[in-house]
C-alpha cells in the first residue's frame, strides 16, 4: 500500500482534449513530448467531453498529486464542474493548466503560458525535483459556481459574463475567429473592433433589464449593459474591470463582480481607468458598481457566457453566483 501511495506521488495526469484549438495543430508535438517523459505521465487523450468524468475520477483512484489539462476554457469549465458539481467526493489535487485552447483567458491568469508541449516541459521539469519545489509554485484560487436561472445543471468557471460581454463573444466568434488570429491577437482585435464601434454607433451596448441581488441584500433593478461576476485577477489583453477591493486576489473574501448601465459620454473619458489598473483602485463613476460578492442573484431573460461557453436564462427564477471551493493551480 505504502508503495502504491509513493508510485502515485511520483506520477501526474494529463487529459487533453484534442479538439481544442490549439490542439488541432500542436497534438503531435504534445504526444512526442509525453512519450519521451515514460511512465511519469498517465496521459488520457478524450474521445469527448463526456469521457472526462471517467478520467478524473481514474486519475482520483490512482492517488496522483497533480492533474494537468491541455484545453481551452470550456475543457476547464467542465473538469470544475466535474469536481465541484457532478463528483463533488473527488480530492481535488493542484491542477495545471496547459493553453490549447481559442481565447485561453483562464490559462493566461492562472496557468502556464507558451505551447502546450513547452509548458509541459518546464512543469515536468519541477515536478521532478520534487513536491515541495513544484508547489511552492501555486497559487489558490476558487471557481464560481453557477446555477438557476433555467440555464440547466449547474457549471463552475472562472468568468461569468453578460449583456454587451455575450454580444461581444458572439461577435468574436462571427468575425474575428473567422480570421485564424492566434487568441491575444484576437482578444485584441475583438476589444478594439467594438470599442470603435460602440463610439460611432452605440449598437453594441444597448442595455439588458436585469434585477439584481447582492449578498443578500436589496433587490434592484437596472438596465445594464455590461455583466461580469469573475475570480480571475485578469481578463482579455490584461483588463481588470473592476475595483474597490483587496488588490491581492489571496486575500479578497469573494469574487469580482462588475454590473454597467448604459454608459454615456462621461463612461467613454474613463473608461482606462475602468479597464486597466490595480484592483485596489478606488472608483466610483456614474452608474456602474463594482466590488466583492460572495453571492450574486440575477433575474434576466437574455444569455450569458460562462468561460466562453453559451447559455440561455430565464427571468422566472434568479441565476445563482456562488464562490465555490478553491484549488492549487501550477503557475510556472
Amino acid at each position: 500500500m505504502a508503495d502504491r501511495a509513493a508510485k502515485a506521488m511520483n506520477r501526474f495526469g494529463l487529459v487533453v482534449n484534442p479538439h481544442s484549438q490549439r490542439n488541432k495543430r500542436g497534438l503531435p508535438a504534445l504526444r512526442e513530448a509525453v512519450q519521451s517523459y515514460g511512465d511519469l505521465i498517465d496521459y488520457v487523450e478524450l474521445d469527448g467531453i463526456e469521457t472526462l468524468g471517467r478520467t478524473l475520477r481514474r486519475f482520483a483512484d490512482a492517488g496522483l498529486p497533480l492533474v494537468a489539462i491541455a484545453g481551452g476554457d470550456g475543457t476547464v469549465v467542465a473538469s470544475m464542474t466535474e469536481y465541484l458539481v457532478r463528483q463533488p467526493d473527488l480530492p481535488r489535487p493542484a491542477i495545471a493548466i496547459l493553453s490549447a485552447g481559442m481565447t485561453n483567458m483562464t490559462a493566461a491568469d492562472i496557468g502556464l503560458k507558451g505551447r502546450a508541449d513547452k509548458a509541459l516541459a518546464r512543469l515536468v521539469k519541477r515536478f521532478q525535483r520534487g513536491e515541495a519545489l513544484w508547489r511552492s509554485e501555486t497559487l489558490r484560487r476558487s471557481p464560481i459556481v453557477v446555477s438557476g436561472g433555467g440555464m440547466g445543471p449547474p457549471q463552475a468557471g472562472f468568468f461569468l459574463g453578460g449583456a454587451g460581454i455575450y454580444q461581444g463573444i458572439e461577435y468574436c466568434r462571427d468575425r474575428v475567429h473567422t480570421l485564424g488570429l492566434e487568441a491575444g491577437w484576437a482578444n485584441a482585435a475583438t476589444m478594439a473592433s467594438l470599442l470603435v464601434q460602440q463610439m460611432i454607433g452605440g449598437r453594441l451596448l444597448k442595455g439588458q433589464n436585469v434585477d439584481w441581488r447582492w449578498d443578500g441584500g436589496e433587490k434592484q433593478s437596472d438596465s445594464l449593459s455590461v455583466v461580469v461576476a469573475t475570480t480571475l485577477d485578469r481578463l482579455v489583453v490584461g483588463t481588470r474591470p473592476f475595483w474597490n477591493q483587496p488588490r491581492d486576489p489571496s486575500q479578497r473574501s469573494g469574487f469580482s463582480v462588475t454590473l454597467v448601465q448604459k454608459p454615456g459620454a462621461a463612461f467613454w473619458w474613463s473608461l482606462p481607468r475602468l479597464l486597466f489598473g490595480k484592483a485596489d483602485r478606488k472608483l466610483n463613476p456614474k452608474g456602474c458598481h463594482s466590488g466583492e460578492a460572495r453571492v450574486l442573484e440575477l433575474w434576466m431573460d437574455s444569455p450569458f457566457t460562462i468561460d466562453g461557453q453559451l447559455f440561455d436564462c430565464h427571468a422566472t427564477e434568479p441565476l445563482k453566483v456562488e464562490l465555490g471551493h478553491s484549488f492549487e493551480f501550477v503557475r510556472i
